[in-house]
């Protein structure tokens, strides 16, 4: 049972470690996007061809292909949706991606709680006295 604590232990530690570079990667890449949406019908009297699609978010874009060279009125950078497609492989929300990582920081913690207490307080089994 102890040899079962260690490993969960260091499994439990490096996913730890693992967690909290996968949250300062996703903070260092992630940046406030708008993301709109072609509207042929709007352009026709002189306004944006684009529409915007809710309001701007933070999001780590992955492909820098869908980001239009092209800004907002007010500075932000296009997300074509168009090209895009729905949030997935291309981008997604920070708040998504800092989910996933705080609840995998969480049960690493945990595991690595876990494996101490079964490495550190489980006692040994006495070795028998020879007869």
């Amino acid at each position: 049972m102890r040899v079962v604590g260690i490993v969960l232990l260091v499994l439990g530690l490096l996913g730890v470690v693992v967690a909290f570079g996968a949250r300062m990667s996703l903070k260092g890449e992630a940046h406030k996007y708008q993301v709109v949406r072609k509207n042929d019908a709007d352009s026709l009297f002189g306004d944006s061809p684009y529409e915007n699609m809710g309001s701007p978010q933070t999001y780590v874009v992955r492909d820098q292909s869908i980001v239009l060279p092209t800004k907002t009125d007010k500075g932000l950078p296009m997300v074509d949706y168009d090209k895009a497609g729905p949030a997935g492989s291309k981008y997604f929300q920070l708040k998504t991606g800092m989910f996933y990582v705080n609840y995998s920081l969480i049960s690493s913690g945990v595991a690595a709680v876990i494996g101490g207490v079964l490495a550190f307080l489980v006692k040994r089994k006495p070795k028998p006295k020879p007869a």
